[in-house]
């Protein structure tokens, strides 16, 4: 039932998405707008769509080259396939470029023999190295427009947003020195579970803060020996060709309609829409990052409906073509675990109920991934996650 309204809900907000795409496009003149995406030419969309293949691609690239330092089980077809999905989970909800990664550990583990705290860590330095040429680049585009327009404060509090989320990230990588320099030290009980040695908190309570600080400890300590120096120039890299390559879309999209408008107002343009679209109302930012992009590009003599027709072409080209092409990666995993389950069941009946609970591991896609339940079966084992 909770999980029939949580659907529910996802498919109303895409509901209204497109009811205010609608409402932008008839405000800015349905005639006029048509009559500006007649000029879209084929071969160039199958171009532009080329180049929006290669952006995937070298996402999940980046992942595919943390993955395999834990493991070369997982090939590059089988890390791409799941990390197509996971770009599926995150473009149906709201989330500041974060909600599909639950979903991308969740299936990796079903997938292969890495463990959550291998996959997190992997997922979150991915992320980390995908973020941080984004907030570089947006730091600039807002210095550099900051003296000549102002913005509505939505768009600042969606940047204020991702500036937390770097926090939170440089956190994570610092956790297990910041705890142990607060001598937090789970222990264990008389039941074998760990749980602080001090504190004021129940017993239930300090079992599950214990479980919780162990994983994301050991999670953080794997995330720091992932890579070496030379290593992160590579990711960043990849972060800034991933991100750069954007804004030539725009470019393009913008030539192939009749238009040319400079570069730098493009650069302002495709960034500031992206920090709108950011803030978590609606999935995929719908409405923000075509009303922002389109608001932009009326700074250079550009009616709105040249504006929204534009990010209209954009945003088919980086949002709704690959949401089709990640919704068949995402049906492909999903059948392909259940299809392992059933096996594993029906092979050992009885053993396994399901892999969230087999692992051990109560498994949210909105909450925190909690190790050490007790195996099934098997009173008193606990798995403990242990990196093997």
């Amino acid at each position: 039932m909770k999980h029939r309204l949580k659907s529910n809900s996802h498919c109303l907000l895409i509901i209204i998405g497109i009811v205010l795409l609608t409402w932008l496009i008839f405000l800015a003149g349905w005639e006029e707008v048509k009559e500006v995406l007649a000029r879209s030419h084929p071969l160039t969309l199958w171009f532009l769509f080329l180049l929006q293949l290669i952006t995937l691609y070298l996402t999940g690239y980046m992942w595919y080259l943390l993955v395999k330092k834990f493991s070369h089980e997982p090939g590059l077809g089988t890390v791409m396939q799941v990390h197509l999905a996971g770009k599926f989970v995150e473009s149906v909800t709201p989330a500041v470029k974060v909600g599909g990664e639950a979903a991308k550990v969740f299936w990796m583990r079903q997938t292969s023999s890495l463990t959550y705290q291998q996959l997190t860590a992997t997922t979150i330095v991915s992320k980390y190295f995908s973020l941080m040429p984004f907030l570089l680049i947006s730091l600039g585009v807002i210095i550099y427009t900051l003296a000549a327009w102002s913005f509505p404060g939505i768009m600042y509090l969606a940047f204020g947003g991702i500036l937390v989320i770097l926090a939170l990230f440089l956190l994570f990588f610092k956790l297990e020195g910041i705890t142990s320099r607060l001598n937090f030290k789970p222990v264990a009980d008389e039941a074998g579970s760990p749980s602080f040695s001090s504190g004021s908190l129940k017993m239930g309570m300090k079992k599950q803060m214990g479980k919780i600080l162990n994983f994301l400890k050991e999670a953080s300590r794997l995330s720091n020996s992932l890579i070496q120096p030379a290593e992160r120039w590579k990711l960043l890299g990849i972060g800034f060709m991933v991100w750069l390559l954007y804004p030539v879309k725009v470019f393009l999209v913008a030539e192939m309609l009749g238009y040319t408008p400079p570069f730098s107002m493009v650069v302002v343009a495709t960034f500031i829409a992206f920090i709108a679209s950011m803030f978590p109302l609606l999935p995929g930012g719908l409405g923000s990052f075509e009303g922002s992009m389109a608001l932009i590009f009326t700074y250079v003599d550009l009616t709105l409906a040249e504006g929204l027709s534009i990010a209209l072409v954009t945003r088919f080209i980086t949002f709704w073509a690959p949401l089709l092409w990640c919704a068949v990666a995402a049906i492909l995993v999903v059948y392909r675990n259940e299809r392992k389950q059933k096996g594993r069941r029906s092979s050992s009946p009885g053993k396994y109920t399901d892999t969230a609970t087999r692992e051990g591991t109560n498994l949210s896609f909105s909450g925190v991934l909690v190790p050490g339940s007790q195996v099934p079966g098997e009173p008193g084992k606990e798995n403990s996650q242990e990196v093997k």
